[in-house]
């Protein structure tokens, strides 16, 4: 993986916001906050989402491109995200484990896929996971799409179990 260039105050606002914040990649700066000027580059740049308040401030939250560029700069590994690849890969082995062991009710259909929120932690986490052959995505149903908007479902690969 290439090393990606980012400056340390970037990389420590994107670092704060993904990972240190009370709520996970959610920051509310005020209006005079001295980094919002700061966010308001790394939006211009795709790395945050501003969304304004009524306050005159705004939401900032860490985008897919920001979790890739931490972590292509080694400033964080996919682990340290919420809902990092180690532990989404963990609850994805344990549902397809307990669907095999035939701990789960076969009317309800194939509970070994998991649905897991599409946000941008859990989509570097993914993605982590995706490109090492360790899970498998597939398509929503139609109830699936009506029910469950904005979540992917994905389940552990053979590799994945033995990961």
């Amino acid at each position: 993986m290439s090393r990606v260039a980012l400056p340390q105050d970037e990389a420590d606002l994107l670092k704060r916001v993904l990972c240190e914040m009370p709520e996970v990649n959610l920051w509310n700066p005020g209006p005079r906050h001295p980094w919002l000027p700061l966010a308001q580059e790394l939006a211009r740049r795709g790395f945050v989402a501003l969304t304004p308040d009524r306050f005159g401030g705004a939401e900032v939250t860490v985008t897919a491109t920001g979790a890739r560029a931490l972590i292509e700069a080694g400033v964080i590994k996919a682990r340290e995200l919420a809902g990092g690849a180690d532990r989404l890969l963990r609850v994805l082995i344990n549902y397809r484990a307990g669907y095999e062991a035939g701990r789960t009710d076969p009317s309800l259909g194939d509970l070994s896929w998991g649905a897991i929120r599409d946000s941008p932690h859990n989509r570097a986490a993914l993605s982590v996971l995706k490109r090492r052959g360790l899970i498998e995505e597939r398509s929503k149903t139609a109830q699936e799409i009506e029910h469950l908007a904005g979540c992917r479902f994905v389940r552990a690969t053979d590799a994945g179990m033995r990961a």
